[in-house]
This record gives structure tokens, C-alpha cells and sequence, in this order.
């Protein structure tokens, strides 16, 4: 089966991009200069990252937001129109299928941003649950990209974006043919751009022009995996899945029990008491690097394992979110990580690692 290829594919692999399978896309992983200068360059000047392997989905209809609502676990009615949030979508037995950002762009329509491998499952859930809206996957349509860091307001202001469409935090703006949401994945001040595919390359070409000027440029998605990772920000498949449910990833903030309807909600009346996992951060004492897969052992006895782990660009050694047995270990408190049939040791903290 051949690889999907963003509307953006013919300018990266003019930058020199190196690509890659992610989400059933070829995406662009990193650039010529590597992944940990383009991490450094989103903490402290701009990147310009294409994620347009992410769902893009438009749900519209009197009813849409209702209808959202009882399927999604974050209660809708705590946003109105003009602003994005993060939620939730369970099986029945109260695993994620997939975490997911609405942008509430009018008082009738909806943009919902899945991620790009969960887009299917999500469709299927919002094809039975939406009765009279009007539901359509727009990938291949519609490019999305992130403009992070803290330059990205300048950046939009020299590529020609009017200060009235540089949406505040979580804000959802319209723009002539663009929809812009103050959201992002790297925990830096920054926006997401949705807008028509024939548009996006003179739109990532004014953004990459713009942000060489202030010492920026293009991102692949390895940098943004550690951007994320610094900032304990969960990946479905990794710190969750359809298995595993909000109380086990450090997501109840995302679930609203006192909504009396969505996807899952019987699961999870009786499985907050019996939760198996809890999920923590851990940082290395030494040089060695962990990775997902490896076996965590906490200071009293119990076993966990590592969901993501990686260096961190910011801070020079090993981080990693970790699944271990709730209450086994505390910030402060020392573990161990099985690294290559080598121990390594760590000491638990509190995410995220780095203040931002």
C-alpha cells in the first residue's frame, strides 16, 4: 500500500528533507540540519512544522455541537464558538481510541484534528454518532501547519498574516480561507493553520522565508516528538491506547464525569479504583538514554515500563514518561531503567521537565 504524501511533499523534499513513514504519511522527519537544531531553534526563535498527516475532519450542523459532545469525554460546553480544546474519544470499555483537539471554528461547524493512524476509527465513531451533521475527512484537501516558538507572531506578521488572525491561546480565528487555532504539540507560544491544499505552499514558502530571518526555519516531526516529550505531553499508542484508560495516562483533567453521556462513561465510573498504572516522568543520572519498551523498576519493588524516552536537546540527558503500579514511586524518589541488559539509574519528576 503506498504512502499518503502531504500537500507540502514536493517543498520539503526540496529543503533537503529526510522522510518517513509515520501515520500511513510520508512525512518529513527532519531537515539538513538535523533534529536537535530544529528542536533548539522552536525553543528559542521559530520552527515551521507540516502536519497535515493529522486528521482533518469538518463536522457542521445545528446539532454538531451536541452531538460532540455526548461523544467526546471533555465537556464542549465549557468553550463556545472561537475557541479549540483537547479531548478525549473511549471504547466501551473505557481505553483510548484516540486523543483529539476541536477547534470550534463557527457557532455550526467543527474542525476535529485526530490522530493521522486513529483517523478511520474516529470517522466510524462520528459517521454513528452525528445524526443530521454533515461530516467529511478533508485530508488532501486541506494542509495544516504549526508555526511554534517564541517568534511565530513575528513570523506570521512578516509572512503577511493580519494581527486580527493571530489567535491567543487556544483561540480558534478565521481568516479569508484559513482557519488558525493558538494550538500546538511543542508547549512553545505558537499556531496551527488550516487552509485549502492549493494554497499552502505560497503560505510555506512566506513562513520559511520569514522565519530565516529570525534564525528559524522548517521542522520535521522527529524534533517534534522531543519538543513533546520535554513537555510530558502523551502520544496515543505510547502513553495510551485502547487499553489503557484516562486515570492510567494522566488524562482525568480531560474527562468531565459530570456530563451524563459519552463514549465510555459506565467504564469509567468503576475503573478509577482499580486502576493498574500511573503515569510518571523519570530523569537520568547518567549519559544513557531510554527508549520505549524498557523495564522500569521503582524504589519499592514495582514494575513499570518506559512509554516514551529519548535526550532531551534542552537538557542534555535522558527523560521518559513511564507506566508504573500507582503510588509505587514519587517526584524525588529513585527508580531504575533496564537500558540493553544494562541497569540505569533515575530519579522521578513530575512533568513537565522543562518550564515553559
Amino acid at each position: 500500500m503506498s504512502l499518503r504524501r502531504s500537500p507540502l511533499h514536493d517543498q520539503h523534499a526540496s529543503a533537503g528533507a529526510r522522510f518517513g513513514e509515520f501515520g500511513g504519511w510520508e512525512m518529513p522527519l527532519r531537515y539538513s540540519n538535523g533534529s536537535v537544531a530544529e528542536h533548539m531553534q522552536t525553543r528559542e526563535s521559530v520552527a515551521i512544522f507540516d502536519v497535515s498527516h493529522l486528521g482533518i475532519v469538518r463536522v457542521a450542523g445545528a446539532t454538531a455541537a451536541n452531538s460532540l459532545n455526548a461523544i467526546f469525554t471533555n465537556d464542549l460546553f465549557r468553550i463556545s464558538a472561537g475557541r479549540a480544546q483537547y479531548t478525549l474519544l473511549l471504547n466501551d470499555r473505557g481505553g483510548v481510541i484516540d486523543d483529539i483537539i476541536v477547534w470550534w471554528a463557527k457557532p455550526d461547524e467543527f474542525w476535529v484534528l485526530p490522530n493521522a493512524s486513529n483517523l478511520d476509527a474516529v470517522m466510524n465513531v462520528l459517521l454513528e454518532g452525528c445524526g443530521e451533521e454533515s461530516i467529511a475527512a478533508k485530508n488532501g484537501e486541506m494542509a495544516l501547519v504549526a508555526v511554534q516558538g517564541p517568534l511565530w507572531a513575528s513570523v506570521l506578521e512578516a509572512a503577511g498574516i493580519p494581527a486580527a488572525a493571530r489567535p491567543a491561546h487556544f483561540d480558534v480565528v478565521q481568516s479569508d480561507d484559513m482557519t488558525l487555532a493558538g494550538t500546538g504539540y511543542t508547549g512553545e507560544k505558537g499556531c496551527e493553520i488550516l487552509l485549502p491544499s492549493d494554497q499552502a505552499s505560497d503560505l510555506w514558502e512566506r513562513l520559511c522565508a520569514a522565519a530565516e530571518v529570525y534564525g528559524g526555519g522548517p521542522a520535521g516531526l522527529v524534533a517534534r516528538d522531543t519538543l513533546r516529550l520535554e513537555m510530558g505531553y502523551p502520544l496515543h499508542g505510547h502513553e495510551m491506547d485502547s487499553t489503557v484508560t484516562p486515570w492510567e495516562s494522566d488524562l482525568a483533567w480531560v474527562v468531565s464525569m459530570k456530563k451524563a453521556e459519552f463514549a465510555g462513561r459506565s467504564a469509567l465510573e468503576t475503573s478509577r479504583e482499580n486502576a493498574r498504572w500511573e503515569l510518571v516522568g523519570l530523569e537520568m543520572l547518567g549519559r544513557e538514554i531510554p527508549r520505549s519498551g524498557c523495564s522500569v523498576t521503582t524504589s519499592n519493588g514495582g514494575e513499570g515500563v518506559v512509554t516514551s524516552g529519548n535526550m532531551s536537546p534542552l537538557l542534555g540527558h535522558g527523560i521518559a514518561l513511564a507506566r508504573v503500579p500507582p503510588g509505587s514511586v514519587r517526584p524525588g524518589d529513585p527508580a531504575e531503567i533496564d537500558i540493553r541488559g544494562k541497569t540505569a539509574r533515575a530519579v522521578c519528576v513530575k512533568p513537565p521537565f522543562i518550564d515553559r
